[in-house]
């Protein structure tokens, strides 16, 4: 197809360069434009189909192929004017590009500036991507604005995008560490408390780079402080099992040392499993008492010990004790002391 010149569509000014471009700055605009106006990285200026129209015609009459016949039929319209404007041409490519620049150099500069932000986006995005996010909020800033920013403030917006990859880093690797101190401490809440921890916002792995390190080092303290909080209250229950098997003349130490527990690791679940088992006792103590026999000794009589007996063999002691028809309505009087002439613990 014929090429022919049009002076109110001049493609060298629709793509908005200079005659004197080399191809691979033509082609390198093409693509900016292309990209600069795509409807995923620009929403509010999607690339209309008379834009890229206007952008495809302009790039075909001026690509390597057809650039030789635009630009004769560019200059034998624009006459006179259009040799003066296109006599760089026959000059070589760096004595064109000199030239220029001495005519129009803060612009060129401002150019090639935005050029080189957008390949500078475009070499961090993969870092960005590694921590689920993404430079496009960094060029949504400067889109349409080719040429109208300074180097200095675009070289400037190179800095703070470092320093933010940076910043990012930092939290994803805080929100790492966190995590690992999150399952630990998760693992000693159910092991000794019976309780856990949901901090779903805090350990959505969506959230990576959403805290800083501050944020997380005082959810952590929050956690230590309920942490602290539950082990008080565990003491207390050990407290009070100390208590009750020194009414019953059970030696506390022995009794956890016996059983294979230790006062730093017995979980809450764990003592209300001994309380339990010391209620049994008073009730088969009880039973026992009315035949005129001593605990102690009916335990050793079937090989068993105080110290080391099961709740389960201690049910099924109490069970035996318990024949078909049993008034359980007198037991649980005696139990909470509603017999004035029985005691407990003898």
């Amino acid at each position: 197809m014929a090429i022919k010149y049009d002076k109110n569509k001049d493609s060298y000014d629709i793509l908005g360069i200079p005659p004197t471009s080399t191809d691979e700055e033509i082609k390198k605009r093409y693509r900016d434009l292309c990209r600069q106006y795509h409807p995923d990285l620009n929403k509010d200026a999607p690339l209309k189909d008379e834009l890229q129209r206007k952008i495809n015609d302009a790039y075909n009459n001026i690509c390597p192929k057809n650039r030789a016949a635009y630009d004769t039929e560019r200059r034998n319209a624009l006459g006179i004017k259009g040799k003066i404007k296109t006599s760089l041409n026959t000059i070589n490519d760096k004595v064109s590009k000199m030239a220029f620049r001495f005519v129009n150099s803060s612009s060129i500069e401002n150019l090639e500036a935005y050029d080189q932000y957008i390949e500078f986006l475009d070499e961090l995005e993969p870092q960005f991507l590694e921590y689920g996010e993404s430079t496009k909020p960094f060029l949504e800033g400067v889109l349409n604005k080719r040429g109208k920013i300074s180097k200095e403030t675009l070289e400037q917006y190179k800095k703070t995008i470092k320093r933010e990859l940076e910043y990012i880093k930092m939290r994803a690797a805080a929100f790492d560490e966190f995590q690992k101190f999150y399952t630990a401490t998760n693992e000693t809440i159910v092991k000794l408390y019976n309780k856990k921890l949901n901090l779903k916002e805090y350990t959505d792995i969506n959230n990576r780079t959403k805290y800083n390190q501050l944020e997380l080092e005082e959810k952590k303290l929050e956690i230590k402080n309920f942490v602290k909080k539950l082990n008080e209250e565990r003491l207390k229950k050990l407290d009070s099992l100390k208590i009750e098997l020194g009414k019953r003349y059970i030696r506390y130490n022995e009794f956890l040392e016996l059983r294979g527990l230790k006062e730093e690791t017995i979980s809450t679940n764990t003592i209300k499993k001994l309380q339990s088992m010391l209620s049994i006792i008073d009730q088969i103590r009880i039973k026992l008492n009315k035949m005129g026999i001593a605990l102690e000794d009916y335990l050793i009589n079937m090989g068993l010990n105080i110290m080391t007996v099961t709740e389960k063999q201690l049910e099924s002691i109490l069970q035996s004790l318990n024949p078909s028809g049993q008034n359980l309505e007198e037991l649980d009087k005696i139990l909470r002391g509603e017999d004035g002439d029985r005691t407990m613990g003898k």
